[in-house]
């Protein structure tokens, strides 16, 4: 348990700036044991800046690349405000991991995931790869929401601003965040409320500016394109991951049979070389 959120992120880049479909792009998502309201809100903050210094003004191919989506994950592993440092779940790989050990198939949805808090979709798109180095500025949308989960109806939770959002989370859809909850005072929390007033609220309202600055709220189309391109994305890893668990079954099956047709072979050997096999093609949890 504990105050769990997700965060996405999507990469276009086009190759041309009259290319009207985006030819790079690139996908990931982070799984927090422990990140919830204003610490969505700085970790949105900070994903911003970082598209301003190690995206904004680059061409496509390093914007896409696995050493800048790297450094990403890394930088939002940081909380600046808190000035903590937490170990997030890469959600690719861990759903690669899931579908080699037998949990999970290629069908697994990378928008399934437990929360306590909500997601945050951060979609970036650099779209004049022929202005000068340093001119080509990326364009920054982002939408909080509670999940992907359709109702009885087949809605999902509709898009939260920022503002939205934080009244929500922060304030419990029942005040404005910005002002105390009236059950601190009951408690006695007079030392979490003096905190809450100097220090969380006016870090929360610099990061809430800084954010409308930056960024532009997803529509709702911008919203299902982005989970639909989240979904792909993610299926064409995992369908590959399939494939290579299928040879791998495959060559284990055909080495394993072949060792034990070796009626003359020392007891030793044709056990080590089992071994030697379930080293190099191990055996899935669940086949």
């Amino acid at each position: 348990m504990g105050e769990r959120s997700n965060i996405f992120v999507r990469i276009r880049a086009k190759k041309r700036s009259s290319d009207k479909k985006y030819q790079m792009a690139t996908f990931f998502g982070l799984y927090y044991q422990w990140c919830y309201g204003e610490r969505m809100i700085s970790r949105l903050r900070s994903a911003i800046e970082f598209v301003d210094s190690d995206i904004s003004g680059w061409h496509g191919e390093h914007a896409v690349s696995k050493e800048t989506t790297d450094k990403f994950k890394r930088y939002l592993a940081i909380n600046f405000d808190m000035k903590d440092i937490l170990d997030p779940v890469d959600l690719i790989p861990d759903a690669v991991n899931d579908v080699m050990r037998g949990y999970a198939n290629e069908k697994a949805d990378i928008f399934d995931q437990a929360e306590n808090h909500g997601f945050i979709y951060l979609d970036i798109t650099l779209d004049d790869p022929e202005k000068k180095f340093g001119e080509n500025k990326a364009n920054i949308k982002y939408a909080f929401v509670d999940n992907e989960y359709k109702d009885k109806d087949g809605k999902v939770p509709p898009i939260l601003s920022v503002e939205n959002f934080a009244d929500h989370d922060m304030g419990n859809d029942e005040r404005k965040w910005f002002e105390p909850d009236p059950y601190w005072d009951e408690r006695g929390m007079t030392a979490y409320k003096e905190r809450f007033l100097n220090e969380i609220v006016p870090t929360a309202k610099k990061n809430i500016e800084e954010i409308n600055k930056s960024a532009t709220l997803m529509t709702e189309d911008d919203r299902k394109d982005f989970v639909k391109f989240g979904r792909s994305f993610t299926r064409k890893i995992l369908k590959e991951v399939e494939k290579k668990k299928a040879e791998i079954k495959e060559q284990r099956e055909t080495l394993t049979a072949e060792i034990c047709s070796q009626e003359y072979l020392p007891a030793e050997l044709h056990n080590k070389l089992l071994e030697l096999v379930d080293k190099v093609y191990p055996k899935q949890i669940r086949e």
